[in-house]
């Protein structure tokens, strides 16, 4: 077996030293763990404080990359579900849009057709783009994160009815 020793050098047998690091009633190193190749120091002036202060960077650069490799999930995992949340309710407006029952409707029934037409999509389209939109930008206050879905929304349905009068036009 091999162990990392101070400046990343391979100690051979030091997972097996590490057995011998036992204290006896004094609180001090036993003859066999003086003799190790853990508790000696390679070099003169060896400083453990130093060594342990050097770990405990490590140890913290590895949580904290871990930390934002996890939140990077999350914010992609928002944005999968945002999307997905998108596309529901465009595809549902899409229906609205291609029913016969819509061909002679005025502009305005069509405008309001359309504004109370999937309201669970609109929800859920809403409440997932606030989900990411919080995970992406924290600082922001929600209430702009919620005037932003519901701009959104609002270019949709606004999307659906421009098509809808430039066909009706176009069919004149």
């Amino acid at each position: 077996m091999f162990a990392l020793e101070s400046r990343f050098r391979l100690v051979a047998g030091a997972a097996f030293a590490c057995c011998y690091l036992e204290f006896n009633a004094g609180d001090r190193l036993t003859r066999a763990a003086r003799r190790s190749p853990l508790t000696q120091s390679r070099r003169s002036g060896y400083d453990g404080e130093k060594t342990e202060n050097r770990m405990r960077a490590f140890i913290l650069a590895v949580l904290m990359m871990t930390a934002s490799a996890a939140l990077a999930d999350d914010v992609t995992d928002a944005h999968r579900q945002a999307v997905s949340g998108r596309d529901s309710y465009w595809n549902c407006l899409a229906q609205e849009y291609s029913r016969d029952t819509n061909k002679g409707m005025s502009g305005p029934d069509f405008t309001s057709l359309i504004a109370r037409a999937c309201p669970s999509e609109r929800q859920n389209f809403r409440v997932t783009l606030v989900d990411f939109l919080s995970l992406q930008f924290p600082d922001v206050d929600a209430g702009a994160h919620m005037t932003t879905a519901n701009n959104a929304i609002a270019a949709a349905q606004k999307d659906v009815v421009t098509a809808f009068i430039h066909h009706k036009a176009a069919a004149k």
